[in-house]
């Protein structure tokens, strides 16, 4: 069982992001922000960029991955989460029908 405040959200670092998906810095600190619930707007704003900027290094992301969508972009982001593999994990096993370890 895990148990954790629901408001709080595990967020992935940058540069993990950049390391792991091969983007550039710029590119995967908007990602990690995107992630973490931010607008296209708040980003330009905390980052001091044009929103036109952060959606072109949003279009060059999205080609080197390969995909079109921010939610695809959002999940794979989520995906290097620490408590991504563990919920995984626990929802293989409760389909399985087994009960998912403490």
């Amino acid at each position: 069982m895990l148990i954790g405040d629901p408001a709080t959200r595990a967020a992935v670092a940058p540069d993990h992001v950049a390391a792991t998906l091969g983007l550039t810095p710029a590119e995967s600190r908007i990602a990690a922000a995107l992630a973490d619930g931010g607008t296209i707007r708040a980003i330009a704003a905390a980052t001091h960029r044009a929103p036109s900027t952060i959606r072109e290094l949003l279009t060059r992301a999205h080609a080197k991955l390969g995909i079109s969508r921010r939610a695809d972009l959002v999940r794979m982001v989520l995906s290097l989460s620490p408590f991504a593999n563990l919920y995984q994990v626990n929802r293989s096993e409760a389909a399985e029908g087994e009960t998912p370890a403490a």
